[in-house]
């Protein structure tokens, strides 16, 4: 093997270890729309939506990236597949499977804070929803407590784990039909020719 092709492969190998380690060493923030807390989860690849309320599982399968819900968890769960610390609290940690990503393309941790007890003057709950970088399946995660919206805002109430785009997805009926079609027209169009 000539110098310059090990030296290629070494400058590869060392670009994609750097490039995995700031994947999963990466934070993002959340505070959109104004009212709501910033919250921060690591590593996390991107914040896709963030709001006042509270969304039930059928309003998580409503947006566009979410195709399921796998599980919502908290600590007085078993935790199944979704297994979170910082129930009540301001930060904690969260964690799941990683044989999730065998099966899916997309991983959203959904944060939804709230009155919880302990709290019992919160009031006007925010949620937060972020993707999570490709492999990760554990990290940590903190929202702000600063300018007086701890007296608004709540603890930690819930966390869910929403996925989106399987990987092994089945083709629909009528895409199925169309490709018959298209495969009927090839065979007839081969014995024309042969004719």
């Amino acid at each position: 093997m000539s110098n310059c092709l090990k030296s290629l492969i070494a400058a590869t190998t060392v670009s994609l270890l750097s490039f995995v380690g700031t994947a999963q060493a990466a934070a993002i923030t959340c505070g959109a729309p104004p009212g709501t807390r910033t919250l921060t989860v690591t590593p996390a690849q991107a914040c896709t939506v963030a709001g006042l309320g509270n969304l039930s599982d059928t309003e998580l399968i409503a947006l566009p990236q979410v195709d399921e819900v796998l599980d919502r968890d908290s600590e007085d769960s078993d935790g199944s597949v979704l297994n979170i610390t910082g129930e009540n609290r301001f930060i904690g940690t969260w964690s799941f499977p990683s044989s999730v990503w065998t099966a899916w393309e997309n991983v959203y941790l959904y944060f939804h804070f709230g009155h919880v007890n302990g709290h019992g003057d919160a009031y006007d709950p925010d949620y937060f929803i972020v993707e999570l970088p490709r492999g990760a399946f554990s990290g940590a995660w903190r929202v702000n407590t600063t300018g007086g919206v701890l007296a608004t805002r709540g603890a930690l109430s819930n966390v869910a784990l929403a996925v989106g785009t399987p990987k092994n997805r089945v083709p629909e009926p009528g895409t199925m039909a169309l490709v018959g079609l298209g495969l009927a027209g090839l065979a007839l169009a081969g014995r024309r020719r042969k004719s």
